[in-house]
């Protein structure tokens, strides 16, 4: 996970979300996360297509590069607390594995909760707070 660092600062925190345009499809769904991190830069969870988990480097709010073709996919609000006091500064990280040891998520530890972020049919997020 090496997009993901302990003492990272999260501003904000997006769904990336995707309609077929080729099939006439006008209901976004979300697909992936995007989390937002100071001077523009960002960070892409997603789904490769074995269901492992990928991380990768982005420049908000310009849209992944397999983010393909660029009408089809939009940013959505999602309704957490990422990116405000006592959710804003990465504290841990902790890969989850499947059976055989591939990376299928990433637990995000903050001051006043975790964050679960696993692969599948698309990334699905979860929040504790403690």
């Amino acid at each position: 996970m090496s997009s993901l660092e302990i003492g990272q600062r999260v501003e904000g925190f997006k769904a990336l979300t995707y309609a077929d345009s080729e099939s006439g499809a006008t209901d976004f769904a979300p697909d992936s996360y995007v989390l937002i991190l100071p001077d523009t830069s960002s960070i892409a969870v997603t789904s490769a297509t074995d269901w492992t988990l990928e991380i990768e480097p982005g420049t908000w709010p310009s849209l992944p590069s397999w983010a393909w073709p660029p009408e089809s996919w939009r940013y959505e609000e999602v309704d957490s607390p990422l990116g405000t006091p006592g959710f804003d500064v990465i504290r841990g990280l902790a890969d989850l594995r499947n059976e055989v040891g591939e990376v299928v998520g990433v637990e995000i530890s903050f001051d006043r909760g975790t964050v679960r972020l696993k692969a599948g049919d698309s990334v699905a997020y979860s929040l504790k707070r403690v």
